[in-house]
């Protein structure tokens, strides 16, 4: 399967500079993420995938973790779940509030959601 689709150069930028400047939350959640820490997993930080950018990103799982403000707007976040899951991409969102309060229980249940999902060969895709 392939992800990969033309995004603009100026979304493709846009992902860069967030990974610069993450959130307290995705700063917090990034730790416990990085360097293989789940499940011998990579995760990548504000990649682009079709179009949408994801806080985070496992591609050999077809994972993506959002981690969720008070501005966030629930109407456009259940059309790019939906329209991610169209493809095989199961999207997990947490809010800030459960980052700062709950990290061990939400790197749990990330590690025992991607051990379900079936290894996936998608390749570097996800800057479209």
């Amino acid at each position: 399967m392939n992800l990969r689709d033309k995004c603009s150069q100026e979304k493709k930028n846009f992902a860069r500079a967030m990974r610069h400047n993450p959130t307290k939350a995705e700063a917090i959640l990034w730790q416990a993420l990085r360097k293989k820490k789940v499940n011998g997993l990579a995760f990548g930080r504000q990649r682009v995938i079709r179009g949408y950018i994801a806080d985070f990103w496992c591609p050999s799982r077809g994972l993506v973790i959002e981690v969720d403000g008070s501005l966030h707007d629930r109407g456009k976040d259940a059309k790019r779940d939906a329209d991610l899951a169209a493809l095989g991409v199961l999207t997990l969102r947490f809010s800030n509030e459960r980052v700062f309060s709950e990290t061990y229980a939400i790197v749990s249940e990330i590690s025992k959601v991607a051990a379900k999902r079936p290894a996936m060969r998608w390749g570097r895709f996800a800057q479209g």
